[in-house]
């Protein structure tokens, strides 16, 4: 039995333009700054929603 990875986020104080090329290559599902950070958030990015530039 092989387990499903769960998804990863991006999460910084930064805003996405610092870090928008290396957002774009990597595996991650999405990123969210900090200030934006919430459970709600998360869901809209686990939903496949557009709380934050995803990758």
């Amino acid at each position: 039995m092989s387990a499903t990875p769960a998804p990863e986020f991006l999460i910084s104080t930064h805003a996405w333009e610092d870090f928008e090329e290396l957002i774009a290559s990597s595996p991650a599902r999405g990123f969210l700054p900090k200030s934006a950070l919430s459970a709600q958030a998360i869901r809209a990015l686990l939903d496949g929603g557009e709380g934050a530039p995803a990758t």
